[in-house]
């Protein structure tokens, strides 16, 4: 799903697409995500939860660009882990990075996870 709506959000040719949702769907999830974090006290004191989850759609769609391009989504764990290690200093607390595990290991597990919660929350239909 992620890559076809990286597709889809990128694609330049497919003009009668509405590229907007996948950009408004992580938008979505990372300001969720900085919300839970903010609400744990684990965000810097700088942080505006709507504008750092709005500036990190770029880079994470840009990410999975590369990937894609690249390697065929082969090296996407490796990038986003990446990613990860230059933003999220700027974005938490340091002692919740000192305990926070950014690996491609861990990111496999966590995509495991959003897979198996996804698949509770929208069952395929029966038939």
């Amino acid at each position: 799903m992620v890559r076809a709506g990286v597709r889809l959000s990128l694609d330049r040719e497919a003009q009668e697409v509405n590229r907007q949702g996948a950009f408004t769907h992580w938008g979505t999830v990372i300001r969720e995500l900085l919300e839970q974090a903010e609400a744990q006290g684990e965000l810097l004191p700088h942080i505006h939860v709507a504008q750092t989850a709005d500036i990190l759609v770029g880079p994470f769609a840009g990410v999975q660009a590369m990937s894609q391009v690249l390697s065929d989504y082969q090296d996407i764990l490796t990038r986003v882990t990446a990613l990860l290690h230059h933003i999220l200093p700027s974005t938490v607390l340091p002692p919740i990075l000192a305990t926070t595990e950014i690996t491609p290991a861990r990111a496999q597990a966590v995509a495991h996870e959003l897979r198996q919660d996804s698949t509770h929350h929208h069952p395929e239909p029966a038939g």
